[in-house]
């Protein structure tokens, strides 16, 4: 009898012990399926990204090399009409200035889609090419940069560059903002960039980004440079971004 109840015990505690360890291989496996998962998830959407990068520099490169310099020799070839006639002589000013105003249009359209300066110069000088193409006269723009000399991956400068833009372009249309603030410096202690971007818009109430694709970009683009987003929008619009670029 207590040969039995000893057998009995040691058969409790041989099944525990195998349900203990089917639940911890389940649960490695099952934590495996999750942790690939997500990497296939992170992977999609880097490719993603990546794959509208290159179709706007694709684009970016067409308009610059065909548009512009076509639209350069239709403008050279109407100098070289002669008129006679006053009307036809305003009608010809008037086409060479919507001409013009079309090349300064394109030019701008291939500085936002792909900035060549960021492959040739770096961050900072596409940054300072960028401000200066925008049509921003009742907008004031101060950019400051403290990154002299520090080495920054390819892929961290072409997200940071198109996070700027994105903001950019959504204080622009949502915040009546007066100002913009961008600041970038580099902590040599703990390896860390930090990006600082302020309006004096409105804020949450009126950026119509917070909630929509601006900030989900903005978000998977930090993600994807394993950075730390803060953003506070109740007195204009701040955004700071944390980069450890060791």
């Amino acid at each position: 009898m207590q040969e039995n109840s000893q057998l009995i015990i040691i058969l409790i505690v041989v099944f525990t012990i195998c349900l203990f360890l089917l639940g911890i291989f389940f649960f490695m496996l099952i934590n495996k399926y999750y942790t690939n998962l997500k990497r296939e998830q992170r992977d999609a959407l880097t490719n993603l990204i990546i794959g509208q990068d290159n179709e706007r520099i694709r684009i970016a490169r067409d308009l610059h090399d065909e548009m512009g310099p076509t639209l350069s020799g239709i403008v050279f070839r109407i100098d070289k009409i002669e008129t006679i006639d006053s009307n036809n002589s305003i009608l010809k000013d008037k086409i060479k200035t919507d001409l013009n105003l079309s090349i300064k249009r394109i030019r701008q359209i291939t500085h936002n889609l792909a900035s060549f300066s960021l492959s040739k110069f770096g961050l900072v000088d596409a940054i300072e090419d960028f401000i200066a193409n925008q049509d921003i006269d009742k907008l004031k723009v101060e950019f400051t940069s403290e990154l002299d000399n520090v080495q920054i991956q390819e892929v961290i400068q072409f997200n940071l560059f198109r996070i700027i833009q994105e903001l950019f372009y959504n204080t622009q249309k949502h915040s009546e903002a007066t100002s913009i603030t961008i600041s970038m410096k580099y902590n040599s202690v703990n390896k860390e960039l930090c990006l600082e971007y302020t309006d004096t818009g409105k804020g949450f109430n009126s950026i119509g980004m917070i909630h929509g694709i601006g900030l989900k970009n903005i978000t998977t683009r930090v993600g994807l440079m394993n950075g730390v987003l803060e953003i506070d929008g109740l007195n204009g619009f701040n955004l700071k971004i944390l980069i450890n670029i060791n």
